[in-house]
């Protein structure tokens, strides 16, 4: 069902990226679980996920309204990237790795953490 599923967003994707964009940074993810409303995609490492969030989460957003037909279930993608980016400052937080955490970004997180 996930690759069926991943398989179509990918379809849609490549009405709209470039090829060289899809093979480099989309097709090495994966579509990890539908969680209620949520999509949690997965990415080869920290930095193509990233990258990812940071430029093309538009298309994904676009890509899953297509596939999926609902704004509710679009709008979910944006928040599991930015949850796993959450996840990911919280675990350099709790290792002490927080020299390009902006200060705010640091007390966020120290609040969610207690």
């Amino acid at each position: 069902m996930l690759d069926d599923l991943w398989a179509r967003l990918l379809d849609s994707l490549e009405r709209t990226l470039p090829t060289p964009v899809l093979d480099n940074w989309v097709r090495p993810c994966r579509l990890l679980a539908v969680e209620g409303d949520h999509l949690r995609i997965g990415a080869p490492n920290k930095f193509s996920r990233d990258w990812l969030a940071q430029n093309y989460l538009d298309a994904l957003h676009q890509a899953a309204r297509e596939v999926l037909g609902t704004k509710g279930t679009t709008d979910t993608v944006h928040r599991a990237l930015a949850e796993v980016v959450r996840r990911e400052r919280l675990r350099r937080l709790g290792e002490r790795r927080f020299e390009d955490l902006a200060p705010e970004v640091l007390d966020e997180l120290r609040r969610t953490r207690a």
